[in-house]
């Protein structure tokens, strides 16, 4: 597994990573979390995730935004 690569990780089917999953507005940033229905990673926006807490969570298997990345 490539913690950098999204290809390893499974998204949602109906996941855009251009748009808000849950509200699909077309923010300029956005959290990927995963979503505790399909267990699946999913990209919410700020406002989607404040107010659906409950259905999504951070998954801590996924590196934490860097504009670092590790030496090879």
């Amino acid at each position: 597994m490539t913690l950098f690569d999204d290809d390893s990780y499974e998204f949602h089917e109906m996941d855009n990573k251009d748009r808000c999953f849950r509200c699909g507005y077309p923010s300029g940033r956005f959290f990927v979390l995963r979503q505790v229905k399909s267990m699946k990673m999913v990209h919410l926006c700020e406002d989607c995730l404040l107010n659906s807490r409950s259905d999504y969570y951070l998954d801590n298997t996924r590196p934490w935004s860097s504009k670092r990345r590790p030496p090879k």
